[in-house]
């Protein structure tokens, strides 16, 4: 797939429950390369705007609490 195919089709929205789910998610874009967008809830967005041809977004906005620091 080329940029501009990517570009013209909908994002794949993900909003994974716990930090497994993300790191599972994470994985299989990387295996497959596809290009991903990571942000909470995309309150800043507007700032830096979408990242151009991601074919995955993926919120934290579920992800509520620090695990390890």
């Amino acid at each position: 797939m080329n940029i501009e195919e990517a570009g013209s089709r909908k994002p794949e929205a993900r909003r994974p429950a716990d930090v497994v789910e993300l790191a599972e998610i994470l994985r299989a874009c990387g295996a497959e390369k596809r290009r991903v967008e990571v942000g909470g809830n995309f309150s800043k967005r507007a700032m830096g705007g979408a990242v151009d041809g991601a074919e995955v977004v993926v919120s934290t906005s579920r992800l509520t609490r620090v695990v390890e620091y």
